[in-house]
């Protein structure tokens, strides 16, 4: 998957790509820190994302990368 999307991981700073927004009162320039990831065999990483307010699970095409952590 990395290589065709930027990978992800734990403590990049992440906002929704427009139209993956989970509620629909969702703000899409809303900035969230991944703070888990799960592999699950049928369906790939899933990343925890830390929203203002929530947390909630996203799969890797969900997000797109604002800042990678160290």
């Amino acid at each position: 998957m990395c290589a065709y999307v930027r990978c992800v991981k734990i403590g990049d700073l992440v906002i929704c790509k427009p139209g993956r927004r989970i509620l629909a009162d969702d703000r899409e320039d809303e900035l969230g820190v991944i703070i888990y990831e799960q592999e699950y065999e049928e369906s790939g990483k899933w990343y925890c994302v830390q929203w203002s307010d929530d947390f909630l699970w996203h799969h890797v095409g969900d997000l797109e990368l604002v800042n990678e952590s160290r």
